[in-house]
This record gives structure tokens, sequence and C-alpha cells, in this order.
């Protein structure tokens, strides 16, 4: 997992051209966006990293009291359970 993060923040790092990761700001975010666009080939998938194995939006879904077609609709995956990511 450590080598994941690490490749991740060089990947970052090169986006800025910078030897840190700057911090957040409505500037880097649109520096980054740039860059993503850019760079990114289309169609991609976009996934992520979130320490809880899903995002906290997932939470309403991960916990069964969520609606699965609703899960289906906005990600279009199949209904995820704590143990399934």
């Amino acid at each position: 997992m450590a080598k994941l993060i690490n490749a991740q923040f060089e990947r970052i790092k090169k986006a800025f051209n910078k030897e840190e990761i700057p911090f957040v700001s409505t500037s880097t975010i649109k520096t980054y966006f740039k860059y993503l666009e850019n760079n990114l080939a289309r169609p991609c998938l976009l996934t992520g990293i979130e320490s809880l194995e899903f995002f906290r939006w997932e939470e309403h879904f991960s916990f069964g009291y969520g609606s699965q077609d609703e899960y289906e609709q906005l990600t279009g995956r199949t209904h995820l359970t704590s143990g399934q990511v």
C-alpha cells in the first residue's frame, strides 16, 4: 500500500512540476484539473483510495440502508458491502 501511495504522490508532484505537493487551494485545484484534462486519455475509468475501503458518500450504501438501485445508477457498479471492496 505504501508503494502505491508513494507512486501517487510522485504523479501529483509531476503535475505541479514541484518537489513537494502544494497545499490545496482554488489555484492548485485548477492547475491539477488542467493537467488531468490535458493528460488523461478518454474515455477512462477513475478510481480512488479511501482508508475505510470506500468513499464517505458510499457509507450510506455500504451498510445496507441505501438503495441498491440508486447506488448502481450513481456508480454503474453493483451494491457494496464493507467486505466487497
